[in-house]
């Protein structure tokens, strides 16, 4: 992903006036030892309006990803899971599964982290 996709997003810091954790878009980060730790029900579509397109996913199990980092250093990666024609032709191409207005789930992975306060930060985001 350029970085370019990356404008607008707040700095990742913690905001005095609503305590509220902000992450950072992050796509070089490191995301070894990641495991599905929660789920969100978003449009596809409003991510890749908001963030750009997902970078490419393992191939098969899932077809795009974005990572964020929390202010700790904490990474979060929202992504499909076995969504996509790369898992079962008869499911959409991921093209059109990240052009899709209506909600799917989609599976938040991290380091055995807690994904409660990034699961109400990121629809937020994408309320701007």
């Amino acid at each position: 992903m350029q970085a370019g996709h990356c404008k607008g997003l707040v700095p990742k810091r913690r905001s005095k006036a609503t305590s509220q954790l902000l992450y950072e878009l992050r796509p070089s980060a490191d995301t070894t030892g990641v495991t599905g730790m929660g789920e969100l029900d978003l449009p596809p579509r409003v991510l890749v309006q908001r963030f750009g397109p997902p970078s490419p996913g393992d191939g098969s199990k899932v077809s795009g990803e974005y990572v964020f980092v929390g202010p700790a250093g904490e990474v979060f990666v929202v992504h499909d899971w076995k969504a996509t024609s790369l898992w079962n032709e008869a499911f959409p191409t991921p093209q059109s599964y990240w052009s899709l207005d209506e909600a799917e789930e989609l599976v938040i992975s991290s380091r055995d982290m807690p994904t409660e306060q990034f699961e109400v930060w990121l629809p937020q985001q994408l309320q701007k």
